[in-house]
Order: structure tokens, then C-alpha cells, then sequence
């Protein structure tokens, strides 16, 4: 008789193992998975600045409605529905950006940074370790932020890669210097 053993659960040191179930596919033999997550959605919303103009097209709605609904025509009416169509634009855009983080997988390899966009079409964005050339993050009042890398595309100029919407991003950031003996002091502080 044949044992075979029950293999092992595929999860990642830390992080989330629903975000890591959908990176496993793309992972290289012999590569493990670190850390893997989802941003938070209506984090990535406020910090690409859509915070205001949705508290706006809130304000715009019903006046907009009152304009429009409220006069006979004439010039407060074509404003009314200019506010209306402002506003349902403001939420489009947003509504857009927030499903497409709702989509979106962060994982962290032992070679690599992984972004999945999990859209219609999903696209794998994999950038190398060795690519690396500054990191750093930023902190919004609640906590949550960003974890920004310069990336060496041969260019003068470096790209970056930005991981958004991330609960602790100082956690994050430090989990890429450790994993690829980056060093960064100004991260390792508080």
C-alpha cells in the first residue's frame, strides 16, 4: 500500500490567504510567497483625492436636483443638470477606482513584487528585487498608506511602483527591506 501525503496548505508566511491563493498560479518553481494582500478600497479612493470631489458631488446632487426639477427651464436649470452630470461623473471615477483596488492582489516573494490585477482581462505586474533602488511609504492620520519603490527601469530616471491602500504600510515596507536586505533605516524607525 502507497501513503500519500496530503500536501501541504499553500499560504504565505503572513498576510491574507485569500489575496496569496490568487498569486500561487503565478509564481515561479521554487519561489515562495512571503506576504500577499488586498488594499483597502476606500483607502486607495481617499488617497488618489477623491474624498473632496465625492463630498461635493454629495452637496451637488440635490441641488442640482432642485435646479433642475424646481425651475421651468432657463439658465438655473441647465445648471442643475450640470451638477447632476458633475456629480455622476465624480462617482463614476470613483466607483472606478474603487473596484479596480477591490481587484487588485499585492504579494511579496522571496525574488520578486507581485501586483495582480484581477480585472476582465487579469494582469500580472512582477518586478524584480534587484530592480529596487529606494524605498519608502507614507502614513495617513488613521494609519493605513502606501509603500512607494523606485524601480531601475534603465532610464535615468527611475519608475515607481506604488503599493496603495495598505492598513500598516510601515509593516510592508519593512517586510520588502528585510526580504531583500535592503538597506533602509529611515524605515526601521517607530
Amino acid at each position: 500500500m502507497v501513503v500519500v501525503p496530503f500536501p501541504a496548505p499553500r499560504a504565505p508566511a503572513s498576510g491574507n490567504r485569500a489575496a496569496a491563493a490568487r498569486l500561487f498560479d503565478h509564481l515561479e518553481p521554487g519561489e515562495r510567497l512571503l506576504w500577499a494582500d488586498r488594499p483597502d478600497p476606500w483607502s486607495v479612493v481617499r488617497d488618489r483625492g477623491f474624498m473632496v470631489p465625492l463630498w461635493l458631488g454629495a452637496i451637488a446632487v440635490p441641488l442640482g436636483t432642485i435646479l433642475a426639477l424646481g425651475t421651468g427651464g432657463g439658465p438655473a436649470y441647465v445648471a442643475g443638470l450640470s451638477l447632476l452630470v458633475g456629480a455622476a461623473l465624480i462617482g463614476m471615477l470613483a466607483f472606478g477606482v474603487w473596484r479596480r483596488a477591490g481587484e487588485t492582489v499585492y504579494g511579496l516573494t522571496d525574488r520578486r513584487i507581485l501586483v495582480l490585477r484581477d480585472g476582465a482581462i487579469p494582469r500580472l505586474e512582477a518586478t524584480a528585487a534587484d530592480r529596487i533602488a529606494w524605498i519608502d511609504m507614507v502614513r495617513q492620520r488613521d494609519g493605513s498608506g502606501a509603500v512607494s519603490l523606485t524601480i531601475i527601469d534603465g532610464s535615468q530616471s527611475g519608475a515607481e511602483l506604488v503599493l496603495g491602500g495598505l492598513a500598516d504600510p510601515q509593516d510592508v515596507a519593512r517586510r520588502v527591506a528585510v526580504a531583500y536586505a535592503f538597506h533602509a533605516p529611515h524605515l526601521m524607525q517607530g
